[in-house]
């Protein structure tokens, strides 16, 4: 009977994870301690929904120069996804550094929609995984990863267009889907994004009472830039809270890194 080492040499994710060490990656994670759990913000989950978008479930993982590679345990090789640089729209860690599991998130748009990976691996790999995604990754993202916590994330959730007339009557597009990121606001169709809008162009946030209809879902109300935008939404008091504070969180300085002691080479990032 092979050993549990053989079985594991003749899996596919372990083929996978030595091809991926040959190549220029510069984060190669063994499923043993690898953990992985994909949302699509929006998707309705069916029968057909893909296992790793219902379960927490074990992955090969790898930072090469064509991406985040993410290989579920157990599937074969035309189940790895793939997430190129240019997709990846935010990722932090919710907390610092600490011995045993550590997890990171990733958020990325993609042609099927927007998508949230959050991976829980040791310490040890986790360090080496935020260092090669920093290695692709541009200034903004760099800034976005090393603010203060907690991150602030809202929902998804329901909420329709407003537009207000010159007597204060307010009128209500068909509802979309709401989704509040670190790093922007995500307007969602179902699961198709129609819009993001950065939060550091984020002003001028309000949250009204409905005066034509007090029993209604209140208004958050804000200004992108130039352009008013208002939506109808329960809770609204509470998401315009949030989404004030993310708002304010982009306009901060990241937290200056600490110097790097010599019998640690990972100090700079307990900072971050």
């Amino acid at each position: 009977m092979p050993s549990l080492g053989d079985r594991l040499f003749n899996t596919t994710g372990f083929r996978l994870y030595s091809e991926w060490l040959r190549l220029p990656a510069l984060a190669a994670l063994y499923p043993t301690f690898t953990h992985f759990r994909l949302m699509r913000i929006g998707a309705r989950r069916s029968r057909s929904t893909p296992i790793w978008e219902r379960h927490r479930m074990r992955g090969t993982i790898a930072v090469t120069n064509d991406g985040l590679l993410i290989h579920p345990a157990g599937h074969g090789r035309d189940a790895v996804l793939s997430y190129p640089v240019d997709t990846w729209r935010w990722y932090g860690r919710p907390e610092k550094y600490r011995s045993g599991r550590n997890e990171l998130i990733l958020h990325a748009e993609t042609a099927g929609g927007w998508q949230v990976i959050t991976i829980s691996i040791p310490k040890w790999n986790m360090q080496n995984l935020v260092r090669a995604l920093k290695f692709h990754s541009g200034e903004a993202l760099i800034r976005a990863y090393r603010r203060r916590r907690p991150y602030v994330h809202h929902g998804p959730l329901s909420a329709s267009p407003a537009h207000q007339d010159i007597y204060g009557a307010w009128t209500l597009d068909p509802a979309v889907t709401l989704y509040l990121t670190p790093a922007c606001l995500v307007i969602l169709e179902r699961d198709r994004v129609l819009r993001t809008v950065a939060l550091e162009n984020v002003q001028r946030i309000e949250a009204l009472r409905r005066l034509d209809a007090p029993g209604e879902d209140g208004i958050v109300r804000f200004q992108v830039a130039a352009e008013p935008m208002a939506f109808a939404l329960r809770n609204y008091e509470v998401f315009a809270e949030n989404l004030g504070s993310a708002a304010r969180r982009t306009l901060e300085d990241p937290i200056v890194q600490k110097r790097k002691r010599k019998d640690d080479d990972w100090d700079e990032d307990e900072a971050e």
